[in-house]
């Protein structure tokens, strides 16, 4: 965490330790990945949790570009543009009144430019795999390549139920 902190102040010569901190700030963009991030999982953890799931989910039919193909059909699993002040309003004991209230809050979810959740994960999946990568560089510690040989294949046949 002491590192962090350093990348956020201007002299701090290590690229990476900017990089991270300048996607960690403040923001709602694709170089503010981190925060974005950490806001989705506060969402999701303190607001919505998986295990008050009923089973339902709000899609949206899209259409996305496919080269020489034209547009195909999609599907869009949306997040809020906003996902810091979804989560202090629905925090609130009596969040909302009347319907009209939840639903405008919730417009945030039908924007058009809302994010794709797919999308979004692929983005931080990405951004987190090259972190990882650079940071090695940082490590006291040398990398050790995981290897796999035939000792680590169990052999036989999946039994399903």
């Amino acid at each position: 965490m002491n590192l962090l902190r350093q990348g956020k102040r201007e002299r701090c010569q290590n690229a990476l330790l900017r990089q991270i901190a300048a996607a960690a700030e403040e923001g709602n963009s694709a170089e503010t990945w981190l925060h974005l991030l950490s806001e989705y999982r506060n969402l999701i953890t303190h607001n919505a949790p998986l295990s008050e799931a009923n089973g339902s989910i709000m899609v949206r039919h899209t259409y996305r570009g496919a080269g020489t193909v034209g547009n195909m059909p999609a599907v869009s699993l949306p997040l809020p543009n906003s996902p810091a002040t979804i989560r202090r309003r629905f925090a609130q004991p009596s969040a909302f009144e009347t319907f009209d209230e939840w639903l405008k809050a919730t417009q945030d979810f039908l924007a058009e430019d809302a994010k794709d959740a797919l999308d979004f994960s692929h983005l931080a999946l990405f951004r987190l795999s090259e972190f990882a990568r650079d940071a090695v560089s940082l490590s006291p510690v040398a990398p050790t390549p995981i290897l796999i040989t035939d000792k680590d294949v169990i052999r036989g046949s999946i039994k399903y139920g």
